[in-house]
């Protein structure tokens, strides 16, 4: 453990290059390049090899000559078309390289959209242009979605494994500031095969909140330390005086810097402003949502509400007489929860636990091996499905589609208690779904899905919802496989 302290060194480093930080942020920069055009590289010949496998399988290993003549004229295009569509799903972006997960869902998304625009294109040229152009039928075409999602699902998680072995894409990091959002990036230290968290610096040691993490030294030696240990990543989590401080400090350098938002510095970009006497005040108890915004947004929730109770009906039904034949009691169950304007509403819910489950504990958060939680009820825990009840609440008005997600009175209370900006998240109906939720985790501390709750409330627009509600599956099928996910 390494604390700078000699002031001559603190004042020369301000003169010389951190020539050392900038390789280290090059070498990491140029394994990511490395990495992107292997992938696409091999993609490229994966795509070729998925194609000619389906014509020597569907022609029965005697590929027809026409075919050969039209691979001359159009498989360039051909390529660059669906090199591009990788481009368009994100598959060669930071987060295509995390998890496994997300990964093949988006391959799986790539090879069925494409190959459906491949189906119009085929009978396009079979029916509308010339017949004898190409052999190809549609049968193939389905053979080929099949063995391009092996090929690429098989490379891609492979790429992604030998990724997270080798540590190919790990920062080497420095926590400005030890705070609890700090300990918090220290704890999943162990767990992130993409950062290696050498240390912190602050201006005192915090040996409470470091976790066992080496205190490298105060703000103002941070362009040293950065030099010193090969630092190519900055976390900061301070209060603003250390975070100006660092972050001035390290201007010069190389290096990627990540702020912790705190307050409303960052949790809008379309504030309302006013003037009272000329001076200027920011309204921060009014949402930005447009009468035709709410109306869109009203009667979607409302469409989308009636169809799923509909489309639900029969698995509801089903569940209703599983919990009577072998559960006891109802299949739904109430609490009340916080709406819109801090009203209380009721909210409806698959009951997941045994009967009167909180008649001795009182109101807690249910964790991983809790054993009230019914067997069926982890299943309808982990896929989501125990909230469907709550379309009725969508139909009802009290809550919306997306949205902050509604929580119990005493725990409103609790939280509005340690941050009083927790109840600006009632600007808005209360969701099924919502920012925090496919942005975070279960168990996140309140604070960061309170960030994303005001981030929502405060720039509430349709594209926004039909972002959440796109990226809402991904997040399910994420948490099925246990990983966190990217976005």
């Amino acid at each position: 453990m390494t604390t700078l302290t000699n002031s001559h060194a603190h004042r020369a480093a301000a003169t010389r290059p951190s020539g050392l930080t900038i390789s280290s942020l090059f070498q990491l920069r140029r394994k990511k390049y490395l990495i992107l055009s292997a992938a696409f590289l091999v993609d490229a010949v994966l795509l070729v090899a998925a194609l000619f496998a389906a014509n020597l399988v569907f022609f029965d290993f005697k590929i027809p000559q026409v075919n050969f003549a039209f691979y001359e004229k159009f498989l360039a295009f051909y390529l660059v078309a669906k090199l591009a569509a990788l481009f368009f799903y994100k598959l060669y972006n930071d987060s295509a390289f995390e998890t496994k997960s997300m990964t093949m869902l988006t391959i799986i998304e790539f090879v069925v959209v494409t190959t459906l625009l491949e189906l119009v294109i085929v009978t396009s040229i079979i029916f509308y242009l010339d017949p004898n152009l190409y052999r190809f039928s549609r049968g193939a075409l389905l053979i080929k979605g099949g063995v391009e999602l092996l090929f690429l699902g098989a490379w891609r998680v492979g790429l992604i494994l030998a990724i997270q072995r080798f540590g190919w894409l790990q920062h080497r990091s420095v926590i400005a500031g030890m705070t609890r959002e700090g300990l918090d990036v220290v704890r999943a230290r162990a767990v992130s095969p993409y950062r290696r968290i050498v240390g912190y610096v602050d201006h005192d040691r915090c040996a409470e909140l470091s976790g066992g993490l080496a205190y490298l030294g105060s703000p103002r030696e941070i362009s040293d330390i950065m030099s010193q240990y090969k630092i190519d990543e900055l976390i900061v989590t301070g209060e603003r005086e250390l975070k100006a401080e660092v972050i001035n400090a390290v201007n010069n350098h190389s290096v990627s810097i990540k702020v912790l938002p705190r307050d409303l510095e960052t949790i809008s970009t379309q504030l309302s402003t006013c003037e009272i006497n000329d001076v200027p005040f920011v309204e921060v108890n009014s949402s930005n949502l447009s009468l035709s915004t709410m109306a869109i947004k009203r009667l979607s929730d409302i469409a989308f509400a009636a169809g799923g109770l509909l489309v639900a009906s029969p698995m509801m039904a089903f569940l209703w007489v599983w919990y009577r034949l072998f559960h006891g009691g109802d299949l739904i169950y109430t609490q009340p929860r916080v709406g819109r304007d801090g009203h209380e509403f009721t909210v409806y819910k698959i009951r997941t636990m045994v009967k009167d489950a909180e008649s001795q504990t009182g109101a807690v958060i249910c964790h991983g091996r809790d054993t009230r939680v019914l067997r069926i009820g982890w299943v309808l825990r982990r896929t989501h499905l125990d909230e469907l009840p709550q379309l009725w609440n969508i139909l009802l008005g009290d809550m919306s589609l997306v949205g902050p997600r509604p929580e119990r009175p005493e725990r409103v209370a609790a939280f509005a208690e340690q941050n009083p900006s927790y109840n600006l998240r009632h600007i808005v109906r209360p969701g099924l779904t919502g920012l925090a939720q496919v942005k975070g985790k279960y168990d996140s501390h309140f604070e960061y899905k309170l960030f994303y709750d005001l981030l929502y409330a405060f720039n509430v627009s349709t594209m926004l919802d039909l972002k959440i509600l796109y990226m809402t599956p991904k997040y399910i099928f994420g948490e099925l496989f246990g990983e966190k996910n990217q976005y």
